[in-house]
């Protein structure tokens, strides 16, 4: 079961990937293995001292089963309209899996 830890358009990568680790109960330097990525890398994106590769979000995203939409909105890759982010919220409330605007 996914938990719904979905970013807001203001958060940022950091906070965002330190809060999953954290409720996933991991270390960054255990997600940093598990995904296959030099700790060093890891802790340069966290800092902003790197920009995080697709790749590194994408397999972020799949560790942290969460979609990687949200991992790219924390990055500031993506922006959600107001429409997006009314429909998130919906779906966290409800703790539903099916996306509200799909619904209509």
């Amino acid at each position: 079961m996914r938990k719904q830890s979905t970013p807001t358009t203001s958060s940022d990568l950091s906070q965002y990937i330190k809060r999953l680790a954290k409720e996933h109960k991991v270390s960054l330097r255990q997600v940093s293995i598990a995904i296959e990525v030099a700790p060093s890398y890891l802790s340069e994106v966290l800092t902003g001292r790197k920009r995080p590769s697709p790749q590194l979000l994408a397999a972020l995203a799949k560790f942290f089963d969460v979609p990687k939409v949200d991992v790219y909105t924390a990055a500031g890759w993506l922006t959600l309209s107001d429409d997006e982010q009314r429909a998130q919220r919906f779906n966290e409330l409800c703790g539903q899996d099916q996306n509200f605007v799909e619904l209509f």
